[in-house]
C-alpha cells in the first residue's frame, strides 16, 4: 500500500496523530492505531492535522494484498 492510499475519512479505523514532518506541500502524518500498530501516510495541503489528534483513516485506491511469508 502506498503511503499517498491512507486518507482522513470521518468514519473508519481510529487513529491518532503521533508525528508530523513537512516536505513542501505535502505532509507526511506518523498515526498510531488503538492496538499500537504505526502506519505512515502522506497528505496533500488542505489537510489540517496536529499531533495527539484523534482521526479516522481509511484506505482508497488499488490497493495489492500480499500473504505473509
Amino acid at each position: 500500500m502506498k503511503l499517498e492510499d491512507i486518507d482522513l475519512a470521518e468514519t473508519g479505523i481510529e487513529a491518532t496523530v503521533t508525528g508530523l514532518t513537512y516536505f513542501g506541500h505535502q505532509q507526511m502524518v506518523t498515526l498510531s492505531l488503538a492496538d499500537e500498530t504505526t502506519v505512515r501516510a502522506r497528505w496533500r495541503p488542505g489537510v489540517t492535522v496536529s499531533t495527539g489528534q484523534q482521526v479516522h483513516i481509511r484506505a482508497g485506491g488499488n490497493i495489492h494484498a500480499f500473504p505473509r511469508e
